[in-house]
């Protein structure tokens, strides 16, 4: 979605930056949605580190991925269902957001932890979705195996809930 490249890849390219003084040699790949223009997603990663951008294949990069950055959507679902743990972030409007927490009845906006019914994934919301904090969930997720374990745990029990591959039909 356009608001989301808008409003969160350049916290992301800040974090990834950060995340790579911390850890060099760390990469960074974009599975860019295919309802983005990857002209728009260029221009907001300009300036940060190394972002390789790979199209028409988010569920190849999530698998392959140690950890994934999310904007809050049905990627967070079919991350937890990949089992790739993440770190979900999502900015609205302060007038959204406002109307968000008088109607809202859950504390949380990421379908993995909406379904599990409890905080699985750290969530970073308007005032929250800084580089810095998105970096530091970042690298403790990426440097503390019991955190990542958990995650996937977690994500495990999801799969369960939801059933095996072709449940729907």
């Amino acid at each position: 979605r356009h608001q989301e490249i808008v409003g969160v890849l350049p916290v992301m390219r800040e974090a990834a930056a950060k995340v790579l003084a911390a850890v060099p040699g760390t990469r960074f790949v974009l599975g860019l949605a295919p309802t983005i223009e990857r002209s728009l997603a260029e221009h907001h990663l300009a300036g940060g580190p190394d972002i390789q951008i790979v199209e028409n294949q988010t569920h190849a990069v999530i698998r392959a991925a140690d950890l994934i950055l999310a904007a809050s959507g049905t990627v967070t679902l079919e991350t937890a269902l990949l089992g790739t743990p993440m770190v979900v972030c999502y900015r609205l409007s302060a007038l959204s957001e406002m109307v968000l927490r008088l109607l809202a009845t859950v504390p949380w906006m990421s379908l993995a932890n909406l379904a599990l019914g409890h905080a699985v994934v750290p969530e970073l919301h308007r005032r929250t979705t800084t580089s810095e904090r998105l970096s530091r969930e970042a690298l403790r997720l990426l440097t503390d195996p019991s955190a990542r374990d958990a995650q996937r745990a977690a994500f495990g029990e999801l799969t369960g809930m939801l059933g095996e591959p072709g449940v729907g039909a």
